[in-house]
């Protein structure tokens, strides 16, 4: 494996008067540590600050005799640069290990070791093979108020150094820090940590901010993101963390629901009849439950009850079709059993003609529960209107009652109400081909039967869909833990696959 050997470790002047070792011993002097390289480094040439990684202050490493098998612990300190990081050694061959430590953030670099060395003179002068995988987040602190704390993996403050704040993160965990800014709003900023990867966040306003602050990194593989924040201090924004890729059996994954602490899916139209349980962080599919009296003519949106689980089989992309329903399950047979029948409540939207048009606003993808009644948004075919409806909850024949309609920054596919019904959160994407971009659409204090539903509802931008999937599923479990599903994409010879990720809306959502 390539290694590399970090600058900021770099070799060192000595005294001509060392101490010398004890009688029958080397003394070794650790001239710096050669790091593995696992990604190619993307340093800046043209950056104004060069990030020097702190180390601890002291590193405890293993030394085991391959002659003995006698183990030396030995500690040495990280200052390389005063020739204090030495120790006395047997004469020999040996293997050196130290502790992965159990740390998932820190304010100084982890370093773990690992190697062979030979000790066959009286002064042996060596670099120390180690590895590394965190990874470094840094916010320069422009907008920011205070020191950002991290909650994901672990609770904690960043440090600071010059203008920016910093933690290290363990990798192949997500990492979520809570942002304070300047007009005491928060939220939160979440990402898949990756070793041997520094990322590097400026959060600045529309106008009137200084230009970031580009960082020179040759050590770690460096990448600056700006992120517009909006008039009230807000991410246009979010980043979703915690991606996971869906089994084949979710390629058309298009609803979400959590019961408790338990995520369930669905495929749309010309799928199975079958609802999918999926462990809620890896995307893997647990079980599998029939719904045995009903097909799956075109589901689309998953909502819940205390005591039933609302299937939406009502797409309609032409516009016409006169058989829409929603299927109704009970939730203590959806939780025990593998297979389940459903009860039918079958619909038509007032008004509706069942004339073959598709710019009619009868096609429908997402839906909630709330207050013992059932609302339905339906998304245009040439316009981002949506129209609301509200249906009787109860099997047997029914009439979508309008209510108003809205403006949407593009397509609902999804809609979930938080448990406290404080929040209406719409999952969504543009209409503009392999670049749309995936949003959010969050309706604070919502009334449902009223148009519009809240005053200012807020959209947050997820990236192209080319990142996130095509976005169709959303369920809240609480703020901090928003779950999203979208499904595979091929455009072009390029599929990107069904995926499962998550946003935190901590600070967005109100208390």
């Amino acid at each position: 494996m390539k290694r590399l050997f970090l600058p900021f470790l770099f070799v060192l002047l000595f005294s001509c008067d060392r101490e010398k070792p004890e009688a029958g011993k080397a003394q070794i002097l650790v001239e710096g540590i050669n790091l593995s390289e696992p990604a190619a480094t993307g340093a800046r040439t043209l950056a104004e600050v060069a990030w020097v990684h702190p180390l601890p202050q002291k590193f405890s490493v293993n030394f085991i005799s391959q002659e003995s098998g006698q183990t030396y612990p030995v500690e040495f300190s990280s200052d390389f640069s005063t020739g204090q990081s030495k120790f006395d050694l047997p004469y020999g061959t040996y293997a050196y290990e130290s502790s992965p430590g159990d740390a998932l953030i820190s304010s100084t670099l982890p370093v773990q070791f690992g190697g062979r060395l030979v000790v066959n003179a009286s002064q042996i002068k060596t670099k120390l093979d180690g590895v590394s995988d965190f990874q470094l987040l840094t916010f320069q602190k422009t907008n920011i108020a205070a020191s950002p704390k991290s909650i994901l993996p672990a609770p904690g403050n960043l440090s600071l150094s010059g203008d920016f704040y910093y933690l290290y993160t363990k990798s192949n965990l997500p990492a979520t820090v809570e942002l304070t800014m300047s007009n005491g709003k928060s939220f939160r900023w979440g990402w898949d940590a990756r070793a041997f990867s520094h990322r590097s966040f400026y959060f600045q306003k529309e106008s009137g901010d200084p230009a970031p602050t580009l960082i020179s990194d040759p050590n770690f593989e460096y990448q600056n993101q700006s992120v517009t924040l909006k008039a009230n201090l807000w991410p246009r924004n979010l980043n979703p963390f915690q991606v996971k890729s869906l089994s084949d059996g979710l390629k058309e994954t298009s609803g979400l629901q959590w019961i408790g602490n338990r995520l369930f899916s669905i495929n749309d139209g010309d799928n199975s009849a079958v609802i999918h349980e999926l462990h809620p962080d890896s995307g893997l599919i647990l079980r599998s439950i029939q719904v045995a009296n009903a097909p799956n003519v075109d589901w689309e949106d998953l909502a819940a009850s205390q005591e039933y689980l609302f299937i939406g089989d009502f797409g309609n992309n032409s516009g016409n079709r006169t058989d829409l329903k929603i299927l109704r399950i009970p939730i203590s047979s959806l939780l025990t059993q593998t297979q389940v029948n459903a009860e039918v409540i079958n619909f038509t939207y007032q008004d509706q003609t069942g004339a073959s048009n598709p710019n009619l606003p009868y096609d429908c993808e997402a839906m909630v529960f709330s207050s013992g009644k059932l609302y339905l948004f339906t998304k245009g075919t040439t316009t981002n209107e949506s129209r609301t409806f509200v249906l009787d909850p109860n099997p047997g024949n029914r009439i979508a009652q309008r209510i108003g309609l809205f403006e949407a920054p593009g397509k609902l596919t999804g809609a979930d109400l938080s448990p406290d019904g404080k929040s209406l959160v719409f999952i969504g994407y543009e209409t503009a081909g392999f670049s749309s971009r995936a949003f959010v659409l969050v309706f604070q204090n919502p009334n449902l039967n009223t148009i519009p539903i809240s005053s200012s509802p807020e959209t947050f931008w997820l990236g192209s869909v080319s990142q996130t999937s095509q976005t169709e599923g959303i369920a809240i479990q609480t703020a901090e833990k928003v779950k999203i599903s979208g499904e595979q994409i091929s455009v072009s010879g390029l599929t990107i696959p069904p995926r499962l990720m998550e946003i935190d809306l901590k600070g967005i959502l109100p208390n």
